[in-house]
């Protein structure tokens, strides 16, 4: 083998690695962990931490966002944080699809991507597009993060088509989010007094429950909120639940 075909070779080896790498976080980046978010003791890492450098594109992104909604204020307090999450991740899933084909895309299907464009770059320009729109007071940040992103990518016509796919798939899965239901105004509570009602719980007391309008928000997978909702107990006739505990518990037993 020659010097010129060992260099391509091994620069096909990396590629493939690389790849290999984003598609498997890709087909894992619905399973971020929530327990960070909530948790004080989960990662703290900043958006423009330069520590990301070395972390696979998909969970940098998960990170950055992880930093925004640690934020005082950064969340809409109407808004659920999950929301973004989704959002972000099926932009980036359906961006390397889009490249890879090798999956049923989740929202959107874009026709004569070249199969040499850069996964990594389209996962990038998804992530970017996508928390910019949603948190724009960070538009600084997030472009800082995203150059820190393309920049361990080689130039070329690739990367410049992976980041073209990127921000096309993100802004059609945002305008199909646009009216989801997720900004609607909160529903006034009324706590009822019958057994079995809800009532505001420790320690705080809560004037009302949050997020009582999110059951109206459109859900990302399912056909309805309401989909697997069990319905009501049976009534059993009262005969038939007589003879069924004198079945169980016999007289005398």
């Amino acid at each position: 083998m020659n010097r010129h075909s060992f260099v391509q070779k091994r620069k096909e080896t990396t590629d493939v690695k690389n790849s290999n790498c984003v598609r498997s976080a890709v087909c894992r980046s619905f399973d971020f962990d929530l327990g960070s978010y909530a948790s004080p003791d989960g990662e703290h890492q900043g958006a423009n931490d330069s520590s990301v450098q070395q972390v696979n594109p998909v969970v940098q992104w998960n990170r950055t966002l992880l930093a925004i909604v640690r934020t005082p204020g950064a969340q809409p307090v109407t808004v659920h944080p999950t929301r973004s999450f989704a959002i972000l991740h099926a932009a980036i899933y359906d961006a390397v699809n889009a490249v890879d084909r090798t999956h049923r895309p989740y929202l959107v299907r874009l026709s004569g991507v070249p199969r040499d464009a850069s996964q990594e770059a389209a996962a990038a320009a998804a992530a970017h597009e996508v928390l910019v729109a949603l948190y724009p007071g960070f538009q600084a940040t997030l472009g800082a993060t995203l150059q820190q992103s393309l920049a361990q990518i080689p130039d070329g016509n690739d990367k410049a088509q992976g980041n073209r796919v990127g921000q096309t798939v993100a802004d059609r899965i945002l305008a199909l989010r646009s009216n989801d239901g997720s900004n609607a105004k909160p529903i006034p509570y009324v706590f009822g007094t019958v057994p079995g009602d809800y009532q505001s719980t420790p320690p705080n007391f809560p004037p009302q429950p949050q997020f009582t309008h999110w059951s109206r928000v459109t859900p990302f997978a399912l056909e309805r909120a309401s989909q697997f909702r069990p319905g009501p107990p049976r009534r059993w006739p009262v005969i038939r639940m007589v003879m069924l505990s004198t079945k169980s518990n016999p007289a005398g037993s």
